[in-house]
């Protein structure tokens, strides 16, 4: 079994440097920062910070910590950034994502289930067209790093265990729906 190799941070600094062209801010309105925190505080590793000046002057602050590795933190800010880019373009207001068009906040059945899958996929920190061995590798990785017997006490990382193994399930779930 061959793994893929994960996104590097140089590869999700270009693809946020896109992100940030499209929206039209420039490479001096934003700026990246590795954060490390303390293992024992706050036991979530290495997380990243996105700071830039959006649409009307303001610094808009982002960061993730919830992914073991900064080089995943680093990728699911561009990834949340990129759906923030697009959100706009349909209209979605940015403070909180709000729209005064309530259509955009019904989604179908069809649309909830896709969302769910999605959001699966996100919280383990994978592609959706990674193989089914590779997304069991990550999980049982995250598993060990995540897991309440090694984290005894902390209900946030108890917490997060939980979300990536109804993600692993959602995910086994969705490809046997595909294959029938």
């Amino acid at each position: 079994m061959t793994m893929r190799s994960r996104t590097t941070l140089v590869e999700t600094r270009d693809a946020l440097k896109e992100v940030f062209r499209k929206w039209e801010i420039s490479a001096e309105e934003w700026d990246w920062w590795r954060v490390d925190y303390d293992r024992k505080p706050n036991p979530r590793g290495k997380g990243m910070l996105i700071r830039y000046r959006h649409a009307g002057g303001q610094w808009q602050t982002v960061s993730a910590v919830d992914q073991p590795q900064v080089e995943q933190n680093a990728r699911s800010l561009y990834l949340f950034l990129d759906r923030l880019r697009l959100a706009e373009q349909q209209g979605v207001q940015f403070s909180g994502l709000e729209s005064k068009e309530t259509g955009l906040m019904r989604l179908s059945p069809e649309e909830k289930r896709a969302t769910t899958i999605l959001d699966a996929y996100r919280i383990l920190g994978v592609e959706p067209d990674a193989t089914l061995e590779e997304i069991e590798a990550v999980f049982r990785a995250k598993s060990r790093f995540y897991h309440p017997d090694t984290n005894q006490g902390d209900s946030l990382l108890a917490e997060r265990f939980k979300q990536i193994n109804t993600a692993l399930e959602t995910i086994r779930e969705s490809r046997k729906q595909v294959v029938k």
